[in-house]
């Protein structure tokens, strides 16, 4: 049969793109309900199926255990902010101070709380300064006095603060308990103006004696002194009968006052 190459050619051009796909698609089609069919017909295999059983069961109870566990440590938490809850309000004091006042023939004239954390009023800075300053200046030949005072100055300041610096410069130039076994000091408050809301401006005249009593100088200072209010930093008993309001001195500066 005589052919030719043109022939082949005619031959494939009239097979169209569409129906080799729809061939291709029965093929996999075919191939895929076989491979269906095989797995259907296939033997069980029971190991398999008890492994796959055996895995479900421990997979739940392993999901159940994680769920009562996290349970368990939200518990535990909720129990130990509740026992520091307690142990905090416990530990706060409940006394209510109740004050009442009589008078000579004991009736009684008025009475009532007092608040915790109360506000020291001017005339009690005005004497807190006024103290400070006595105390921080003085020099006497009791030593026991003399260590209370100073023990005074160091309970009202506090360290970080301006004051505390300069009164440890001071005193390590002029150790008061040296300068006793020559001198004596007297301090006499003369003046306690409030220059602003938080700073005093004091005037004294200091007096300064031999030890025998003789006057030797009188000389006349001036004072700026800055006060805060931290009752927080009176944890005691002893803070407490010291400076009862919480007190403190954070800056001073003092300077002989020009005549």
């Amino acid at each position: 049969m005589p052919w030719s190459l043109n022939e082949i050619f005619k031959r494939r051009q009239n097979k169209t793109p569409a129906a080799d796909q729809k061939a291709a698609r029965e093929a996999v089609e075919k191939a895929e309900a076989a491979k269906q069919k095989r797995i259907k017909n296939a033997p069980r295999n029971p190991f398999l199926e008890a492994r796959s059983e055996w895995n479900a069961v421990n997979g739940a109870a392993l999901a159940e255990r994680q769920a009562w566990m996290v349970v368990g440590l939200l518990s535990l938490l909720i129990a130990l902010a509740s026992v520091a809850g307690v142990i905090h309000i416990g530990s706060q004091s409940k006394i209510m101070p109740y004050v009442v006042e009589v008078d000579k023939a004991g009736t009684v004239i008025g009475g009532g709380t007092i608040d915790i954390n109360p506000k020291a009023t001017d005339r009690v800075k005005q004497a807190f300064v006024a103290s400070f300053i006595t105390q921080a200046r003085m020099v006497t030949p009791d030593i026991s006095l003399l260590r209370r005072a100073v023990e005074f100055v160091r309970d009202v300041v506090r360290q970080g603060d301006p004051a505390y610096v300069k009164l440890a410069e001071y005193w390590q130039a002029n150790p008061p308990n040296v300068r006793a076994e020559k001198i004596l000091v007297d301090v006499q408050i003369t003046s306690t103006l409030a220059a602003s809301e938080s700073t005093w401006e004091v005037e004294w005249i200091e007096i300064t004696r031999g030890r025998d009593g003789v006057v030797q100088q009188q000389t006349p200072m001036r004072a700026l002194v800055t006060l805060t209010s931290d009752p927080a930093r009176i944890t005691n008993a002893t803070l407490m009968r010291k400076n009862p309001l919480g007190l403190f001195v954070t800056d001073i500066n003092w300077s002989p006052k020009a005549l």
